[in-house]
């Protein structure tokens, strides 16, 4: 789960980027290979985010995960190990997009000299 400065770095960048999440969610490859997005999520939108946002079923979400069932005799076979890696490969646009609002938070920030950027 990500800490509180990382899960508002998220929250603000969803503001503004809810409609490319949602592309890379609605993939084909996504869709057919994951289950829904799951998480923990709040049941009121969080202090100081706009209520009637589009974006605020992505908001609320404390954890945006995905997941797949495989059956367990797919662990005996050979490709187990490629199978995996494949799942998580698909899941890498996801992870890119909640990664950047985290990276550039992290960013040092310029100081300010006598009022000069």
């Amino acid at each position: 789960m990500p800490e509180k400065d990382q899960l508002a770095a998220i929250r603000h960048w969803l503001l503004e980027h809810h409609t490319e999440f949602r592309k890379v969610l609605q993939s084909a490859a996504i869709r057919k290979t994951f289950d829904e997005l799951e998480g923990n999520s709040l049941t009121r939108p969080p202090k100081g985010f706009p209520c009637e946002h589009p974006a605020m079923d992505l908001i609320k979400c404390k954890q945006w995960g995905l997941s797949a069932t495989l059956p367990a005799k797919a662990a005996l076979k050979a490709d187990f190990a490629g199978v995996v890696a494949r799942y998580f490969k698909l899941a890498t646009p996801m992870v890119d997009a909640l990664n950047t609002p985290i990276a550039a938070s992290l960013k040092p920030k310029k100081k300010v000299l006598f009022g000069l950027r």
